[in-house]
């Protein structure tokens, strides 16, 4: 079908291209689920003449649906006004698949590839920036749109690629730029940087501009406070992605660096809403900071208290696994003194009480709650659980 197509433009005048993440994927040999093509040679009617289903999405830079694929037509673009929608375009049949490539990004962005002959057009080398792991910007007209640092900083993050001391420096330039970015567009770039591997070079790359400070003051607090914290911190990020790839339990263990750091206003939560992030980040990171303390005192509670702090975190927002996740990972990365160590292996280890010994164990030796009333079957099963965590105290001393 998109053959089909690109021998349909051609015999018009026209030219197709594979163009943007599609073909970059394609060299990292990483399967892309969108495929976004470019059109040279052609306009707007052009289009409408020569297919009979076109759909045009969008007003600002269009994006034209044909036989289920989105094409857009090759632009210049001409910064007019400060904001990401301060632009003018220009899509005239003069403009050239150099002049589209040459408005983008970075140069692993630009590359494009003829979809009938297949030639690969690389004119900023960002076939070999891949090869080499580099993030590069093609030219000053990076400094048009304030969301690339933030882009930038995500396909970091996405690749593990370093990013170019030069397009370091014109992130830097941004500074006012970004000020005026939607929260929605950061949060959008942040939660794609979230489920990445290398999450934590989002926030590096960040501090290596010096713009953490514009949209994640707490975490730039942090950093020049403490370092070896902020440090282990992002090394607490990389480790929770390999258990959750849930983006809101992967920002919740932010909360520990500010938890750590134990100054009044300087928290996660204050974050959250300032930058209007979605409620389960907000709720997550409340459960990390409401239930951390007594976790860690696990040890000196009574076995009623144990049960209720179980149960409280099975409850919880972030439940009980995630929960025992981030405090897995807070004892690996942290300096926690060693008398705390068997807490750690007591919660743990208590954890399991569910499995253990819950309703339907108690329902196997005959107990009902229908039977015996509902507060009555739950005294009874509470006392078992704590005779369960008491067998698991002394076991473990």
């Amino acid at each position: 079908m998109i053959n089909q197509m690109a021998k349909k433009i051609n015999d018009a005048g026209g030219r197709l291209y594979l163009v943007g993440g599609a073909i970059r994927d394609e060299i990292m040999n990483i399967k892309s689920e969108d495929l976004d093509f470019c059109i040279t040679g052609l306009d707007e009617n052009d289009l409408y003449n020569l297919f009979k289903d076109v759909k045009k999405v969008g007003s600002s830079f269009p994006v034209y649906i044909i036989n289920s694929y989105e094409c857009a037509l090759a632009r210049k673009e001409t910064k007019i006004k400060t904001g990401h929608k301060g632009f003018n375009f220009d899509t005239s049949k003069e403009i050239t698949i150099y002049d589209d490539l040459k408005r983008r990004d970075i140069t692993i962005n630009a590359i494009a590839k003829d979809v009938i002959t297949n030639d690969i057009i690389d004119p900023f080398n960002g076939i070999e920036d891949i090869k080499n792991h580099i993030i590069r910007h093609i030219s000053n007209s990076f400094c048009e749109d304030g969301l690339r640092v933030y882009r930038v900083a995500r396909f970091s993050a996405k690749y593990n690629f370093k990013v170019d001391v030069e397009t370091i420096k014109l992130m830097s330039k941004l500074k006012d730029e970004i000020k005026y970015l939607k929260n929605e567009r950061i949060f959008e770039e942040l939660k794609k940087a979230l489920k990445t591997d290398h999450p934590s070079n989002f926030f590096h790359c960040l501090i290596n501009s010096d713009i953490l400070d514009i949209h994640f003051f707490e975490l730039n607090f942090l950093f020049k406070q403490n370092k070896t914290l902020f440090n282990n911190l992002m090394k607490s990020l990389d480790e929770i992605v390999k258990y959750t790839k849930d983006d809101s339990v992967i920002f919740s263990i932010l909360s520990l660096g500010t938890y750590l750091l134990n100054i009044n206003d300087i928290s996660i939560i204050n974050l959250c809403k300032r930058l209007n992030l979605p409620k389960k980040y907000i709720l997550y990171s409340q459960d990390i900071s409401n239930y951390l303390d007594k976790a860690i005192n696990f040890n000196n509670l009574s076995n009623y208290e144990k049960i209720i702090l179980l149960n409280k975190l099975k409850k919880s927002h972030i439940g009980i696994q995630n929960f025992e996740i981030i405090l897995n990972i807070y004892f690996k990365f942290f300096e926690i003194p060693k008398s705390l160590k068997k807490n750690f292996e007591l919660l743990n280890l208590s954890i399991s009480i569910f499995t253990k010994i819950n309703g339907k164990t108690l329902n196997d030796n005959g107990i009902y709650s229908n039977k015996i009333g509902y507060k009555k079957f739950l005294d009874i099963l509470y006392k078992k659980q704590a005779e369960y965590i008491d067998l698991l105290t002394k076991n473990n001393k």
